[in-house]
């Protein structure tokens, strides 16, 4: 997410913000923070060729082996989340350390039947965004003709 989403159209430069520590995030990188992936902190960067994170950030890419998509979809089951769990460290806020990281170990199909997942997985979700916008604007007409009887 831009920065200027997150703070209301000011970026660290606007904040005043000190941003020569931080990693810079190629195109094609998962990112996470050791200290909150077991609340979602984690994400691929496949929108815009350079990002920055603060320097609590782990950046990785994948070898080959593992379609990019396909692990990113991976990283949102139960499995990861429960392997991550198992993985972490701490007590109330559990840390994953890529150390930890990369010893879950993941099963997964040949790199076509990968792609093949991840293309359907895609269409679904497409699909699921497209029927969410038809549900929300027959809210609105609803809304409206609701609002209309009453007047």
């Amino acid at each position: 997410m831009p920065q200027s989403e997150q703070f209301e159209n000011i970026d660290s430069n606007d904040r005043g913000y000190d941003t020569s520590l931080y990693k810079i995030v190629e195109h094609s990188t998962f990112v996470y923070n050791p200290a909150r992936i077991n609340v979602g902190s984690i994400a691929f960067n496949d929108s815009i060729e350079k990002a920055i994170v603060s320097s609590l950030y782990v950046c990785f890419k994948t070898n080959g082996d593992i379609d990019d998509y396909f692990l990113q979809d991976f990283l949102q089951t139960s499995e990861f989340k429960s392997s991550v769990l198992a993985s972490g460290e701490g007590g109330v806020r559990i840390y994953l350390f890529y150390e930890n990281f990369a010893e879950i170990k993941i099963n997964y199909p040949s790199y076509d039947e990968q792609q093949s997942i991840t293309n359907c997985l895609s269409s679904l979700k497409n699909k699921l965004k497209n029927e969410t916008q038809i549900v929300n604007a027959y809210q609105s007409q609803k809304s409206y003709f609701l609002k209309e009887l009453i007047i």
